[in-house]
Order: C-alpha cells, then sequence, then structure tokens
C-alpha cells in the first residue's frame, strides 16, 4: 500500500551555521498536522518502520526503533528517522538536519546532548522559531549571535527539558507548556570565553559545510594530528601531551588510531594549534580549497590537573596528627576531615604514620558508637513512655499509633527505630 506523503514543509536554515535540527522539525512537521510528536510516532512513524503501512492512524504499543525521548539528530538513531521522515514527506534534503554526514569521525560519547539547550533570544526574534542543530551537540555551550549562554533548563519550573517528548513543541515546555522565549532576567550575565564563541562558530562552519557535499566527509584524526605535531616542531607524543595538556597514553592512542578524540577534545586541540575542524573534514575533497595551514598557536588551557610534587613538612604534620589523636572524644574527626584539612591524602598519611592514622580512626568511630547509643536509649524511652499512654487510652500500640504520638510520621523508616521496636515487641510477648 503506497503512502501518501504529508502536505511539504521546508526546513529551515539549510547550508547555514544556524541549520534545523531534525527533532525540531519533527515537531514542527506533527505541529502541522495539528498533533504532538508522540502521535506522529505511534501512529505512523512505527508502523512504517515495522512494514505495515495498512495500520497507519491505530496506535501501535511500542515504538521499535523509533525511539523518542532520546537526541535523534546524530548517528544510526537518526538514520531510522531520517529513512521514515523521507518517506512521509517526500524530501531528499532532511540529511541536512543532522550530523550523519560527519558524525562518523567522532565516538558517540560527548557528543549530542542528553537535554533541549536554547537561546530564548533566536527563539524570540525568529519568524518561524526552530531549534538549531548546533544547539544539541555537547561541544557547544553559547550562542554566538548573543554572545550568550544556552538555556537547558525551564524558565517557569526549571526542569531540563528532553530534546524530544511525546508532548514537545519547539517553544513551549513539555513538563509545564512555559514559553522557551522568556529568558531570566539577570543583573550581569556571565561573559562566554574566547574558546567557548570559537567553539560555538566552528561546529556551526563544519554543519554548514557538510550540506555543500554529497558524500561523508572524512578526517584522518591520526594523520592530522602527527601533521600538526611535526608543524608546531614537537618530536613525540609525549612533548604533544605536554603542549596540549592530555597524558602521554591518551597522545599515544591518538597517533596509533586506534582511538579516536572526541568532539570537544578534537576542537579543543585544534584550538590549541590554531587550526580549523571544518577545514581539515574538507582538506582534499576539492582543488579550490586553500590547503590548510596552521596559523598561530592560541592561549593554552589544562585538559587535566598537572601532577607536580609537592613539598610536605613531615614534622608539622606528624605534630597535626598528634594533636588530634589527643583532642577531646566530641571535637573527634574522621580521617579523611583531617585529611582534607591538613591538605595531604589519606592514603599517604596511611603510609607514612599508619599508627597515629588508625588511633585517629577508631577514636572517631568510638565517638559515633556512643552518640548512636545514647541516641538509641533516648529513643527507646520515648517508645516505652508512648506504649504506656497508648495502652491507658485502649488503642493499639503498632508503628503508625507510636510515631503519631510521637509526632515524628517518617519515624520507622530509619532501621534503629525498626530494630528497638522489634526488641520491644519481643521483650512484652516474653
Amino acid at each position: 500500500m503506497p503512502v501518501t506523503p504529508l502536505p511539504p514543509l521546508s526546513p529551515l536554515g539549510l547550508g547555514s551555521p544556524d541549520a534545523e535540527s531534525l527533532s525540531s522539525y519533527s515537531q514542527r512537521l506533527a505541529a502541522s498536522q495539528s498533533v504532538f510528536p508522540g502521535q506522529l510516532v505511534f501512529r505512523v512513524l512505527t508502523w512504517l518502520d515495522a512494514g505495515r503501512p495498512d495500520m497507519i492512524g491505530s496506535w501501535a504499543n511500542h515504538p521499535r526503533r523509533v525511539r523518542i525521548g532520546h537526541n535523534n539528530n546524530g548517528y544510526s538513531h537518526a538514520l531510522v528517522w531520517l529513512r521514515l521522515l523521507q518517506r512521509l514527506t517526500g524530501r531528499a534534503d532532511l540529511e541536512q538536519l543532522t550530523t550523519a554526514s560527519w558524525d562518523n569521525n567522532f565516538p558517540t560519547r560527548l557528543f549530542q546532548r542528553s537535554e533541549l539547550a536554547v537561546c530564548p533570544h533566536c527563539l524570540a526574534e525568529d519568524d518561524e522559531p526552530y531549534h538549531r542543530l548546533a544547539w544539541l551537540l555537547q561541544a557547544v555551550r553559547v550562542c554566538i549571535h548573543h554572545r550568550r549562554v544556552l538555556s537547558t533548563t525551564c524558565p517557569s519550573c526549571e526542569k531540563r527539558m528532553p530534546v524530544i517528548h511525546d508532548r514537545s513543541m519547539v517553544l513551549l515546555c513539555p513538563w509545564c507548556g512555559g514559553d522557551l522565549r522568556r529568558h531570566r532576567s539577570e543583573s550581569s550575565p556571565s561573559e562566554p570565553s574566547e574558546y567557548d564563541m570559537w567553539a560555538a562558530k566552528e561546529v556551526g562552519d563544519v554543519i554548514a559545510t557538510s550540506a555543500q557535499w554529497f558524500r561523508p566527509l572524512q578526517w584522518n584524526s591520526a594523520s592530522s594530528l602527527k601533521a600538526l605535531c611535526h608543524g608546531a616542531g614537537l618530536r613525540d607524543a609525549a612533548a604533544f601531551a605536554r603542549f596540549v595538556g592530555t597524558s602521554k597514553s591518551t597522545a599515544w592512542y591518538w597517533f596509533t588510531g586506534k582511538v579516536r578524540p572526541t568532539l570537544p577534545l578534537a576542537l579543543y586541540t585544534l584550538h590549541r594549534f590554531g587550526g580549523s575542524l571544518a577545514s581539515q573534514l574538507t582538506q582534499g575533497r576539492s582543488e579550490n580549497l586553500t590547503p590548510y595551514t596552521p596559523s598561530e598557536s592560541q592561549p593554552e588551557f589544562r585538559l587535566k590537573h598537572v601532577w607536580r610534587r609537592t613539598p610536605r613538612n613531615w614534622v608539622r604534620i606528624k605534630t597535626l596528627l598528634l594533636r588530634e589523636s589527643a583532642c577531646p572524644r566530641p571535637k573527634t574527626r574522621s580521617l579523611f576531615q583531617v585529611s582534607r584539612a591538613i591538605g595531604v591524602d589519606a592514603r599517604t598519611l596511611r603510609l607514612r604514620f599508619p599508627s597515629l592514622c588508625r588511633e585517629i580512626s577508631i577514636r572517631n568511630v568510638g565517638y559515633k558508637i556512643s552518640l548512636r547509643n545514647t541516641e538509641n536509649r533516648i529513643l527507646r524511652g520515648q517508645m516505652i513512655a508512648a506504649i504506656k499512654e497508648l495502652n491507658r487510652a485502649a488503642i493499639p500500640a503498632n508503628r503508625r499509633n507510636i510515631a503519631l504520638a510521637l509526632k515524628q510520621p517518617e519515624l520507622f523508616r530509619r532501621r534503629n527505630a525498626r530494630a528497638i521496636f522489634n526488641q520491644l515487641a519481643i521483650e512484652n510477648l516474653q
């Protein structure tokens, strides 16, 4: 049975850095038919995916591969939606609304967002509001047009919103129906960093560039990083790791091609060398392209903490531990609290001063046990008094009535309260 295509609905921003996302197009397509995305999935797309177009209109119990609630703008999930929406709409340009032509160059980790991110200013200024594809990638944190950090929560209920939901609409929160164009008034909004602006622009250029090619964009990350290393005068992977700010093992895996850098790491590395990800992806695809030459290196910021040997005054540290082991019991602290106060890891303290650390831990545990025993004795006395009052009033002395008599409705969620009640029940039986 042939499927009659829906009335044409043109995607927005094709071929530009502000290209629409496939999830946004799905929401607008559902709204054009006066339905929600959930109805589009369960009544139409699921039956198309199952090869049962004759069942379109009836409700499917399981969406099969057409999962809703997940980010459907990249990788295999996007391919399922693309195939079905292209058949439903008769359009061949929907692939430009996804990252399908270039996401194969990066791992799935840290690529797509798990929640919706929007720029309220862009939505308010659009003649026809829509969500940008770049907003739904983790590497993009800011809007390059308004220089504002993207909003990831609803301005009304302050909940995180899914990328696409059964009841989602472009301008409304699926949880409370709040208007996403309304932004919180901030007295001094934080200015985005230079790197965040550069990364957002770079991802937008990649999205715009990917729409100009009929074949997927390819990036040989290993050879590209080696060329950058050689061009910067770095001898080996260790020098590359120190320059970028990552570990030597990570650099070695990148250089051998066993592991590809994630999109955020690829952007950071190219920014550090003064390169461009869009140029790397299109290098060699056309004779008219200008050959890639790294520009001046960008300012450095570290990917991870750089370990440096710190000199320790062990005589002073031992004095502090002796003082801690002799302090009054009510002022005892755990070994982890002591290590944080001194500024030395607890494992290092155990290796250097095992007997002192054992003494500190034993004193702290003993004090906690004494506090717990005192609390249990007080609670036991309160329960006995409550049981006597209930017996005088001829009311069953069960958990519920005891908790109400003590004005602690959640009392028996505590394990020690249940243990005391059971012990009192056994004593009464004897």
